[in-house]
Parts: structure tokens; sequence; C-alpha cells
């Protein structure tokens, strides 16, 4: 299926929601594809990096209908959604979501914004424990980390912190939350913190997929024990893993966002980088300081 500027009909809504939903406002949800939805098509094309020509190709439509799915899911995991999570950006997706953001003090404006992500991907009171058998459940507990870690990149990272700590290098909400001493390293409690939000902790109550620490050597010796290490060289990092850096002893963590084969680099999100942040970077598959990869999905001492 192609849809093109001039184009008119229920699919036309369905990009038009979908794109809404994604904060690429194409200003009408009326099925009429004008310059406006171009606009917003070409804006969502590239930030996932596709070709940025504002047609509805059939890449365009996968790749946004696997966002949509995401969002369905969490939704209905909130108890808000009850339709096919299909990725198909209708009437019931766009209400479900308008209906969560009320209730939740958001801007009801039917976009999945980082305050709104924010909310929808905090799983932490969920009592849903999927094991590896469940695939699909565990894979999107694990997306739901990702995007949740992604959300924090422009948050108030020192959130529920005193005026005086605001501010203060190695100070925020992730130390506070674990508890441990503000003014410490905090890459390992960042990803800690995101998969806490996510469900997906090892702690009772949740799915035991990563581990809860400071420590990034305590996060290379979870993954090596649960014999769910992918090693350079051997194994391909996947979206939701953790990589593991090392110069003189266990260095720095974070999670994976995605790796292009083309280039030999894998993008990343992860806290206590440069400037006292959380923040996106781009990594080298084959840099020296590179130690490995805790998978968190399948696989395991590749």
């Amino acid at each position: 299926m192609l849809l093109i500027q001039g184009t008119t009909g229920t699919n036309v809504k369905y990009l038009q929601y979908g794109l809404k939903i994604k904060c690429f406002n194409p200003k009408r949800t009326d099925g009429v594809f004008d310059a406006n939805t171009t606009s917003a098509l070409k804006r969502y094309q590239t930030f996932k990096r596709l070709t940025a020509d504002g047609k509805a190709d059939e890449l365009t439509w996968a790749t946004l209908k696997e966002d949509i799915k995401l969002i369905q899911a969490s939704l209905q995991a909130k108890g808000y959604y009850t339709g096919n999570i299909d990725g198909i950006a209708g009437n019931k997706t766009y209400n479900s979501l308008i209906h969560f953001q009320l209730d939740n003090g958001l801007a009801s404006d039917g976009m999945a914004g980082n305050a709104t992500l924010g909310k929808l991907y905090d799983m932490s009171g969920t009592k849903i424990i999927p094991n590896f058998s469940s695939d699909g459940v565990l894979k999107e507990m694990v997306e739901n980390m990702v995007c949740v870690a992604l959300a924090e990149e422009f948050a108030d990272r020192f959130e529920g912190l005193s005026e005086t700590d605001r501010g203060k290098e190695n100070y925020n909400k992730y130390l506070k939350w674990y508890p441990y001493q503000q003014g410490s390293p905090w890459c390992a409690c960042f990803v800690s913190w995101c998969a806490y939000k996510a469900g997906i902790l090892d702690i009772e109550g949740q799915a035991r997929v990563v581990p809860r620490s400071v420590s990034v050597a305590a996060y290379c010796d979870y993954y090596i024990k649960n014999s769910r290490i992918g090693y350079p060289g051997k194994y391909i990092p996947k979206r939701g893993d953790v990589f593991i850096l090392k110069k003189s002893g266990a260095s720095h963590v974070g999670i994976v966002t995605g790796y292009d084969i083309s280039v030999q680099k894998y993008s990343t999100i992860e806290g206590n980088t440069e400037r006292d942040t959380v923040a996106q970077k781009l990594r080298s598959i084959n840099s020296s300081t590179l130690y490995g990869f805790g998978i968190n999905t399948d696989g395991g001492d590749i």
C-alpha cells in the first residue's frame, strides 16, 4: 500500500492518527492527505531514519505500526485499550490515549510526548511476570524500558531533590530511588531505575531480567552468571540489551537502542555520561573498551 499527497480514505485517517499520536501532528485526521500530512510524515521519516519523501510506503507503514503497537499494548496493560494490538491507529486507540491522559492529569492532546510516555511506560506496579518462554511479552516489556530511558533524556533528573541539591554533580532522582549516596557514579543505577519502571528489575514482583545494582561490575557478573552475555565479534547487539564497557575494571553501562551493521556502530541511551546527563550516543562495536552486552530477550553466552 502506498499513500501520497492527494489520497483520501480510511487508511489516510489511520496514518494521520498514528502521526499525531507519535507527536508529528498533521493538523487534521479527516482522511485527506494534504500538505500538512506530507510535512508531518517527512518529519516522522527523518526521525526514524527512513527515506523522507512524504510517501507512506510499506516500510514507513511497518515502522509506524510497530510504534503504535507498543502504545496500544501499554494502554491495554493499564486497562484503557480493549482493541487488537495491530498497530492501526484508529479512533479507539486515539480516544484510549486521551482517556489515559485525562485520568493522569496530563494534557489531553492525544499525543504521546515525554510526560505521557513517562506515565504510560511506568510498569512498576504491574504483577504480570513473564518468563523467557513468553517471548513477545518479554520483548514488549524490554521495549518499555528503552522508551522509559529515552523519555528521561529531556526529563528533570533532579525531581524530588531539595532546592539546595539541584544542579549538583551526580545528584539525581535515580540515586534517591535506589537509595544510594548522592554524588556517586550513577550509570548502573539509571539502567536499574528504567528497568524498574518497565517491570523487569530482578526483584520480587517483577520479571527479574535486569539486575538491581549501582555497580557496573555487578552488572557484568549478573549477565555472566545467568548465561546472558554477548561478546563483541560473536554477537549482534539488539535494542534493549545492556552494553558493558571496561577499562581497568568495570567502567560504564547503558541501554542499546539500535545497531547499524553497515558502520559497525550501536546507538545508546545512557546516564552519567558527558556533563552529568542522560543522553543518546553512538558507539563503535570495535572499541577496545567494550566488554560485551547483557542480553535481555533471548540467546546468551555468545
